[in-house]
């Protein structure tokens, strides 16, 4: 890690936790003091321009983001709310971001922000795979890393890679049935890890997942739900009912992705234009529609590459293209072969 890099870490840490101490006195002050840190760290206009709108919006007093940032205070452990955010918001979209574009501008080729693991077939040499993967992302500029889990043994393995990596953002999306009392335990030591639950698009299903909420409540972990919707069943699982249920099992945001998202990546627009949710102000949690959002962000932050999936079977895909047998290649011959040049 470079020398400035770590220095400016260390800043951030220093003054997000006065700010969280701050906050049992006066939540607004300290939110507009944390938004003036992340203007003085922006590194475009877009992410300045991004501070400047969010310091309007609380200066509002019915804004809801002193009543979600409370939540959080009062939810997760404390070093888990640091790490996560200097690790998502310093490091992968402004120092990474920033290392992306100077790579994509010298190699003429997209760069992804973020990695997606998925580890749907069991593989256990995989992941020696993915430390070299991660270990080379880093050195690019990615920190972002999202991992698609079906066996509890996986689990073990991603905890040890977010120690080895602790300036990184590791997201883990997991049954819930994979998320035993030990594997909570386990993971509620990581503070560079975030846990998307699996859930289904009816009130029966969420209720089967009640008491791994709690266990994540109580080991204070930062949480959320992850669901996939259609034209048909997006009715279902954005409306205040289930987002109430959500909010009563203390998550923090939800995840929703489109049917078939990971095949098609080009699927947007359903989630954003037929959402009931989308003209509800004051949520008391995050909503996004997830690869549609990557996407977004990764136009904000001028890295065109988007994100790219790697499974356990050794195939390699982004929106662009899909390729075979990659264990035998460097991640960035993976990414010159899936993503398209500029």
């Amino acid at each position: 890690m470079e020398l400035q890099h770590r220095l400016i870490r260390q800043s951030i840490n220093i003054a997000i936790s006065k700010a969280i101490d701050d906050m049992q006195n006066n939540t607004r002050r300290s939110i507009r003091n944390l938004l003036d840190l992340g203007l003085l760290f922006a590194s475009d206009e877009d992410q300045k321009r991004f501070f400047s709108t969010a310091k309007k919006a609380v200066s509002n007093p019915h804004n809801p983001y002193n009543a979600f940032v409370a939540r959080v205070i009062a939810n997760v452990n404390i070093d888990t709310i640091k790490t996560f955010s200097i690790n998502l918001g310093y490091s992968s979209l402004t120092y990474g971001a920033n290392l992306l574009r100077k790579l994509q501008a010298k190699l003429g080729c997209s760069m992804p922000w973020i990695l997606v693991f998925d580890l749907e077939h069991q593989n256990d040499c995989f992941f020696d795979h993915l430390s070299k993967y991660i270990c080379d992302a880093r050195d690019m500029g990615i920190y972002s890393f999202l991992f698609r889990i079906n066996a509890e043994t996986d689990i073990a393995g991603i905890i040890a890679l977010a120690e080895k990596f602790g300036e990184c953002a590791f997201i883990l999306e997991t049954p819930s049935v994979l998320l035993t009392d030990k594997a909570l335990a386990d993971i509620s030591r990581i503070h560079n890890l975030a846990v998307l639950v699996r859930t289904e698009n009816s009130m029966e299903n969420v209720s089967s997942c009640d008491t791994v909420f709690q266990k994540l409540h109580s080991y204070r972990c930062l949480y959320g739900f992850h669901t996939g919707y259609n034209k048909d069943s997006l009715g279902s699982v954005a409306n205040i009912e289930y987002i109430d249920k959500m909010v009563s099992q203390s998550c923090l945001f939800g995840a929703y992705v489109a049917d078939g998202e990971m095949a098609a990546p080009h699927r947007d627009g359903l989630f954003s234009n037929a959402n009931p949710l989308k003209d509800t102000t004051g949520l008391p949690l995050v909503t996004i529609d997830l690869f549609s959002d990557i996407r977004s962000i990764s136009e904000k932050i001028a890295a065109k590459g988007q994100y790219i999936v790697i499974n356990s079977v050794g195939e390699a895909y982004s929106a662009y293209k899909k390729i075979e047998s990659v264990f035998n290649l460097a991640l960035i011959d993976i990414i010159h072969e899936v993503m398209p040049q500029i």
